[in-house]
This record gives C-alpha cells, sequence and structure tokens, in this order.
C-alpha cells in the first residue's frame, strides 16, 4: 500500500513511478499480478472501475506472452510498473477537492509493453515489461 508521504520510484517527464516488481512467468502469474496491483493502489484516487479494466488488460498481455512457444531454456521474466500522470499527493488532494464541489472530468489509463531477450552465456532470459499509465486529466468545476 502507498501513503500518501511515500516518493515516487522516478519522475520520467510528467510521469510519476510509483512501484516497479517482477515475476517469472509460471502457472497462474497473472492473477498473481492483478491482486500485486489492487494491493498496491490501495489508497491512491483511482476509480475501482479503472484498477479493475487495467488489471484485466495487464492479465490479457501476460496470458498472450505466456501463449507464445518458447524454448525450453528461456525462462520468461514480467516487470510491471506502475505509472502516474501526477503524484500521490496531487491525486489525493484533487479527490479531496472533487468531493466538495467538482466531479472528474477525464482518468483511464493505458499500457506500453516492451520484450528483451538476454541469451548470454547460454541462459536465456526473455523479459516482458509492461508499463500501466493511469492518468488523471482534471476536473470539472
Amino acid at each position: 500500500m502507498l501513503n500518501s508521504n511515500q516518493q515516487p520510484l522516478s519522475n520520467e517527464g510528467q510521469w510519476h513511478t510509483i512501484v516497479k516488481f517482477s515475476l517469472p512467468g509460471e502457472v497462474d502469474c497473472e492473477r498473481q499480478v492483478a491482486e500485486l496491483i489492487a494491493e498496491l493502489l490501495v489508497g491512491v484516487p483511482i476509480r475501482d472501475g479503472i484498477i479493475e479494466e487495467a488489471k484485466q488488460a495487464v492479465s490479457k498481455v501476460m496470458e498472450k506472452e505466456m501463449f507464445y512457444m518458447v524454448a525450453d531454456q528461456i525462462q520468461r521474466i514480467f516487470t510491471i510498473q506502475i505509472q502516474l500522470s501526477q503524484s500521490v499527493e496531487a491525486l489525493i488532494e484533487e479527490a479531496d477537492n472533487m468531493k466538495s464541489h467538482s466531479r472528474l472530468i477525464g482518468s483511464g489509463f493505458f499500457l506500453t509493453e516492451k520484450r528483451t531477450s538476454d541469451t548470454e552465456l547460454g541462459s536465456g532470459t526473455n523479459n516482458i515489461v509492461i508499463n500501466v499509465h493511469f492518468y488523471h486529466e482534471g476536473l470539472l468545476v
């Protein structure tokens, strides 16, 4: 769970990376990632419906990747990076303002995906990086 005073891992341009984690591509890893995303975003003011859609989208990407055949010796590693368009503090402040007299005019998410392979020294790794970008466009007062 993120605290409002927790610093993001990085700020690349306007995106605030709040968490990054990796896990091996094993049976049921899609469910594990969905649970982790939900747990990590507790306390972040993102609508439950948006989080649910993002979890499903990430699971679909992972299922697609797991479907592809790779050589037995190559291991799949999924790296998930969750990014926000604003800091957690700014989102909490906006959510507090929204409760009093405003309404959301736009929020959502999108995914980016990158695949890299490392076949050095015979121990191959297929790393799939999935970035989940949650955006919040502002309020209508």
